[in-house]
């Protein structure tokens, strides 16, 4: 991975990490849950298949592999890192508007490549409006 800040864990201590940030964004295999982690009572590990956890300064991705296992990554934005980036705002369904806001911010990290053409290198969740 060559974006700076983004790095793989375990499982176990991504579990750990939940706690770290702000909302989470859990797809089950029967339903969805999007708002603030306090108000999540627990998460059904056995029932994930992905799951994003984010605050302004990172993220974290949980997400089934092609071998059943779940992997995780982490990002945290580094404060000297001179990133190059664009904020996307999307109005949020309103099935979970009433608990988190009326929007969600996405971030796109951009890079060059060889033939100086741009293009998104990362794209995470950033904030709940």
């Amino acid at each position: 991975m060559s974006v700076i800040g983004l790095k793989k864990v375990s499982f176990e201590e991504g579990k750990k990490l939940v706690q770290d940030y702000e909302y989470a964004l859990i797809y089950y295999y029967s339903e969805k849950y999007f708002g603030k982690i306090c108000s999540l009572a627990e998460i059904n590990w056995e029932e994930c298949l992905e799951a994003y956890f984010f605050n302004k300064t990172g993220q974290m991705h949980m997400y089934e592999s092609e071998s059943s296992e779940m992997e995780v990554t982490v990002f945290q934005e580094e404060q000297n890192n001179a990133y190059n980036y664009i904020d996307h705002k999307y109005e949020i369904a309103n099935t979970f508007k009433a608990e988190t806001g009326d929007i969600v911010v996405v971030r796109e990290y951009l890079n060059v490549d060889i033939d100086n053409q741009t293009f998104v290198e990362y794209t995470r969740l950033l904030d709940v409006m």
